[in-house]
């Protein structure tokens, strides 16, 4: 008689973790989406500094979800190029942040990008170190970088 009681305690543990499941099975779910999307995020960096570091301004360009704004991106790389370089891109850290509950403009998640850079200036060419932020957002469409047009470089 005594096995019986030990048995079904045994059996109590082991049904334990599986009545509770339910609700962490959810939240697990969600870590595994995070961890998607923060992978996506990171790959979608990588192939924009790629394209940054390979003077291809089509790659990067892909990264600008306006299609106006795509042009003055692709205009203002090609311009920009034609001075600078960029030698090679580390990255250092990729953060997520929180869906947004009311998406606006499309914009459903954001995250920030940071980027060890390493390049040149012609004619200088001294090598130059800058660790770069940038500011991330997911559409429907994929993760874009939040580009504005730089004011002009030479006016100091």
């Amino acid at each position: 008689m005594k096995a019986l009681p030990r048995l079904l305690l045994f059996a109590a543990c082991l049904a334990a973790p599986l009545v509770s499941c339910g609700g962490s099975k959810k939240a697990i779910g969600n870590l595994a989406d995070a961890d998607k999307e923060q992978q996506l995020l990171q790959d979608s960096a990588r192939l924009y500094w790629e394209g940054l570091r390979w003077q291809d301004s089509e790659k990067a360009g892909a990264f600008i979800e306006d299609a106006e704004l795509r042009v003055l991106f692709r205009d203002w790389l090609e311009d920009h190029f034609k001075a600078h370089r960029v030698e090679e891109a580390t990255m250092l850290q990729v953060i997520l942040g929180p869906e947004i509950a009311k998406p606006v403009d499309g914009r459903l998640q954001t995250g920030t990008v940071y980027v060890r850079s390493r390049g040149f200036t012609y004619p200088a060419q001294i090598v130059e170190d800058e660790r770069v932020k940038q500011q991330w957002y997911r559409s429907v469409n994929g993760w874009f970088v939040d580009w504005t047009l730089p004011e002009d470089e030479d006016a100091d």
